[in-house]
């Protein structure tokens, strides 16, 4: 697993970012005071190209850019990081939850993920041709609520029609004011991450987001160290 790099830090806490989220420590001052910001983050094979495209749709959005640095895994978790982070903070995200956000504006950042998502598959077509498959690929907005961050991870496996529907769903799933509640169960919240991330996945059948049942898996492992302990002993 790689090493942490040194220099780079966690994003501020108004950007919705924890352990795995990293900028350079110069630009921290900077990124305080803007309060109504994207960022986006990709890997370095992404296309500057598909970004700025982005940017463009969005004229409205004070968008910043970074490309992630190499590692793809995070060095504390060993979680794969996505190709492509969205980083939506508090102030954004409340206006989404209460319906506040302009309905324009609305539509518009959700159309613009979408055609971001579709440029990122076909790039990915490109290059899997001569390199990866596209099941280790994904695209994932983020969210900040109640000083916690929700992450709602969008697979490349999924056809556009598909994921047009997942990132609909997310919304929804944000202004239903679930993701509130399940920021309040535990069991949602990843240990990894200090308890101050839940993640979400995409069931393409059904057309529904969850979480992830930290918990059950904390309480699987536990079992499964007491009953060793016991063999042991005994």
């Amino acid at each position: 697993m790689p090493a942490c790099n040194k220099a780079y830090a966690p994003y501020p806490k108004g950007y919705g970012a924890y352990a795995n989220r990293y900028m350079p420590l110069t630009n921290q001052k900077q990124y305080r005071f803007m309060k109504e910001t994207l960022i986006i983050q990709y890997k370095n094979y992404i296309e500057d190209d598909i970004i700025l495209e982005f940017k463009d749709k969005l004229k409205d959005f004070e968008i910043i850019t970074e490309k992630l640095p190499e590692p793809e895994f995070h060095y504390a978790t060993g979680d794969v990081v996505s190709d492509i982070l969205i980083f939506i903070n508090e102030n954004q995200t409340a206006l989404i939850v209460s319906n506040i956000l302009g309905r324009a504006t609305y539509d518009l950042l959700k159309y613009s993920i979408k055609e971001l998502f579709t440029g990122f598959k076909k790039l990915l077509k490109r290059k899997n041709n001569k390199e990866t498959n596209t099941k280790s690929h994904t695209l994932t907005l983020n969210f900040k609520i109640l000083d916690k961050s929700v992450d709602f991870e969008i697979n490349a496996t999924l056809d556009n029609e598909t994921a047009n529907k997942a990132i609909d769903k997310a919304f929804e799933y944000l202004e239903s004011k679930r993701t509130e509640q399940d920021l309040q169960n535990q069991d949602y919240l990843s240990k990894e991450y200090d308890y101050n991330l839940a993640k979400y996945k995409y069931n393409s059948e059904s057309g529904l987001w969850f979480p992830i049942n930290y918990g059950d898996e904390r309480r699987k492992l536990k079992n499964l160290i007491d009953k060793a302990n016991n063999e042991f002993k005994d």
